[in-house]
């Protein structure tokens, strides 16, 4: 059973998936929507993990920016 982990912002990530080597045909609609609820909670997680490493990145070009305009203004 899969499931497709779309990120708060609409994108889709992956699939949140659980396998088995045998079928189980005792699965149902309640599993496939634990599934989805799972697959809702990972991917809240990772879409704020992308999006604080956005946020690093771009305070990280800003510095680096504002060093380099440092660095040359005093040479």
């Amino acid at each position: 059973m899969s499931v497709p982990l779309t990120l708060p912002s609409g994108e889709t990530y992956g699939m949140f998936c659980c396998l088995s080597p045998h079928p189980n045909r005792t699965l149902n609609e309640r599993d496939l929507q634990v599934m989805r609820m799972f697959a809702e909670i990972a991917a809240g997680q990772i879409g704020a993990e992308i999006d604080e490493e956005r946020r690093v990145k771009a305070l990280r070009t800003r510095i680096e920016t504002t060093i380099g305009e440092i660095g040359r203004a005093h040479v």
